[in-house]
């Protein structure tokens, strides 16, 4: 396990002033530290978490704050390296302050690199290192763990100050662990970032209600935040007062309401006393919902479709034992007795050489005629369209089969968070519990963003989890003008044909076609029976992983949605380019505004 396990090694060294810059435990800045240049303060440097904890995977959010009173405009350099027990993610980022006075304030977010502990504790160590020219280096080192065995909730500071210590100790009776079990991570709404990645590494975030709806919560924030619900965030909001309900908080539907899905997440109300008692109950059967306990089991059990339907991975071993047969006959008797024989020792410098090069360079030819260069894989995409707000919210499986690479690097064309997957162990698999830190990544953001370190590996099979949003105008449409034989009509321009497609209408029937919907013409749908799209629907899950199947539960049947499949289409997140997808299905689902006439 990494540095940090324990927080009273944290304290310690703070009080000893060993690390770098001074920390300091507080609600929602847990980890605060500062430098100071000059004798007389010319500038300084100030470094904070936003979340007092270090998520298991994901994204840290973090805040760098500049003020500069040199005379010259500075440019600072800022370097990441966050470590857990699976191995070391290093980012970089840039900040530069005016001179005189300057202030600069810098979101910026520091991937990590996935923890796949399912129990115990997760730990991690982020180090930050601030360079700029002509200036000494600054340095701010971070130690967090927490359980991973409950779930990672994210608590607003004034929800947090009501029971301070209190819901800790509840936790740790309903878990029967007597030390280390917080029941959350802290955080100041005002500090809240404005990019979904932010909350990545979060499965539930708590808020009063009088705080989601008041002006300390940033707009861009509330908006990020909700993006993060779609994506199968748990949002959680407590109505002290007793006076709101989700319509009136600006989630539609019918007043009166307490829960309502946003997509593959949910939004929750709770009315009355934030009591410890039934607060930590509530969330005590919320383990399944834990993105690090998906990340590491819910794929090792086996049974994941897009694996076997590549069928099992051989390697014709007996070609190798045959050539080094061969090898270890011509290079020993045949070099010795024939090619330099008694009397012509000398051709040995030549021959074994000879005989050496040509075997590796067989062995070479043989291993690419069986793995060639590049790969295999199936994915599985889960697209949610949001036909308002012009936004595709994207899920996505992989797994891939290997033969050799020069680069397991690629680019990110849009934002996504992205993680290896636990397989069942094999002589292919390069991801386990414990590989001791030997994994390494790099995020280097840019246009586009690049990925690079270990992602894929040559002559192996990896899973990999991703998610992303991205902008665009997507949507299928049903006309106002229906057809006269009473049926639905609606109106696609997905941007490619879709070889299933199924609509529940707002009064709960459900609609589906028998020929393909061909994106860009409208079509006739006639009436179907819920047990046809449950058939059809369950039959699509099949093909993913039970995470996925699950989020599919949670989105299906829901009145005014559409729900669709394709073969193939244009909302896949590209990774490794020599990836040869076998399989690229995409499931797609989303609200249907009604219009007057097609486009």
């Amino acid at each position: 396990m990494c540095k940090g396990r324990y927080r009273w090694l944290q304290a310690g060294l703070t009080a000893l002033g060993l690390l770098g810059g001074a920390v300091s435990p507080a609600w929602g800045r847990a980890f605060e530290g500062v430098h100071t240049y000059g004798k007389k303060g010319e500038a300084n440097i100030r470094f904070y978490t936003v979340f007092d904890r270090l998520p298991a995977h994901g994204y840290a959010p973090v805040i760098v704050s500049i003020e500069n009173n040199y005379s010259e405009a500075i440019t600072w350099n800022l370097t990441f390296q966050c470590s857990t027990a699976t191995g070391v993610f290093r980012s970089r980022a840039t900040i530069k302050a005016a001179g005189k006075g300057g202030l600069s304030r810098e979101e910026i977010l520091v991937p990590v690199a996935t923890e796949y502990a399912s129990h115990g504790f997760s730990s991690g160590e982020l180090e930050v290192t601030a360079t700029a020219s002509g200036l000494e280096p600054a340095r701010f080192h971070v130690y967090s763990n927490s359980p991973a065995d409950w779930p990672a909730i994210g608590v607003s500071s004034d929800l947090a100050t009501l029971h301070d210590g209190t819901l800790d100790k509840e936790v740790e009776a309903a878990t029967g662990r007597s030390y280390g079990h917080d029941f959350g991570t802290a955080y100041d709404p005002e500090d809240l970032p404005a990019d979904w990645r932010g909350y990545s590494g979060l499965d539930v975030l708590m808020f009063t209600a009088s705080v989601w709806s008041g002006d300390d919560l940033r707009s861009d924030a509330r908006a990020a935040i909700l993006e993060w619900v779609h994506l199968g965030g748990i949002l959680d909001i407590y109505d002290l007062a007793g006076s709101h309900d989700l319509k009136g908080l600006g989630f539609g539907g019918e007043s009166g309401e307490g829960e309502r899905s946003l997509g593959a997440g949910r939004v929750r109300l709770f009315a009355g006393s934030f009591d410890p008692g039934p607060v930590v109950s509530a969330y005590s059967s919320m383990m399944e919902f834990r993105r690090s306990k998906i990340l590491s089991e819910t794929y090792e059990r086996g049974g994941w479709h897009l694996q076997t339907a590549l069928g099992l991975r051989s390697f014709n071993a007996w070609i190798i034992v045959v050539v080094l047969t061969f090898f270890a006959i011509l290079v020993g008797p045949v070099n010795l007795f024939v090619l330099a024989r008694s009397g012509k020792r000398h051709r040995l410098f030549l021959t074994t050489p000879l005989i050496s090069v040509g075997t590796s360079l067989l062995l070479v030819l043989l291993i690419l005629a069986q793995d060639r260069f590049g790969g295999v894989g199936n994915r599985m995409t889960l697209v949610g369209l949001d036909a308002e707000g012009h936004r595709a919210f994207v899920t996505q499986e992989q797994f891939s089969r290997t033969g050799v690479l020069f680069s397991g690097d690629f680019d990110a064309r849009d934002p996504l968070f992205i993680s290896h997957v636990m397989l069942p162990r094999s002589q292919w698999t390069r991801v386990r519990p414990g590989w001791g830190g030997d994994l390494a990544f790099v995020y280097e953001r840019g246009q586009p963003d690049r990925m690079r370190g270990d992602w894929f590996f040559s002559r192996s099979e990896q899973g990999h989890y991703l998610q992303s949003v991205r902008p665009t105008r997507a949507r299928i449409e049903r006309l106002a003008t229906e057809d006269p034989e009473g049926g639905v009509v609606l109106f696609s321009n997905i941007g490619f044909d879709l070889d299933g497609l199924f609509y529940v209408a707002q009064d709960g029937s459900y609609w589906t076609s028998n020929d393909e919907l061909a994106t860009g013409r409208p079509m006739k749908l006639r009436q179907a029976e819920e047990k046809e799209f449950d058939a059809w629907w369950n039959g699509l899950q099949g093909n993913g992983s039970k995470y996925l199947s699950r989020i599919m539960k949670t989105v299906g049947s829901q009145p005014g949605s559409f729900y669709a499949s394709a073969a193939a289409g244009t909302f896949a997140v590209d990774t490794l380019p020599g990836i040869r997808w076998k399989a690229s299905q995409h499931v797609l689902y989303g609200s249907v505004p009604v219009v007057q006439q097609a486009p």
